[in-house]
């Protein structure tokens, strides 16, 4: 008899471990499935972290401003229209572009030539007085 309630003893107890053997793979499972994941969305936060740091970039270049220099148009106007809105843009561009090249140097040659100017100015001046 002692025997034969050892053997169930033993048998409920292996049970026993068999389901929590069971739990321990299904939980096991599940931080698997979480870890994977939190690392799908940490994925996730690096693009979206990249794409507003090449926004903001893009920003600066074409604009010459940063994000908080924008913040003040952002909620302007409320019927804003992103279409329209790049195709006045686009416009604008093509404007610029087709003013050509722009002389750096321009304002430094203009001071140059207007001293130059000057000084054959006087010099006309002086021949007629004399």
């Amino acid at each position: 008899m002692k025997l034969s309630s050892f053997d169930q003893h033993k048998t409920s107890i292996l049970e026993e471990i068999k389901e929590i053997d069971d739990k321990k793979n299904g939980l096991n499972d599940e931080i698997t499935r979480l870890q994977n994941k939190i690392f799908q969305e940490d994925s996730r936060l690096q693009k979206v972290d990249i794409d507003i740091e090449n926004m903001q970039e893009r920003i600066y270049e074409e604009y010459e401003m940063t994000y908080n220099d924008c913040l003040p148009f952002k909620d302007q106007d409320e019927n804003f229209d992103i279409k329209e809105t790049m195709v006045k843009i686009s416009r604008i561009k093509g404007q610029i572009t087709s003013l050509g090249y722009v002389n750096i140097n321009a304002i430094e040659e203009y001071k140059t030539e207007g001293s130059s100017f000057e000084e054959i100015n006087a010099q006309i001046q002086d021949l007629k007085n004399a």
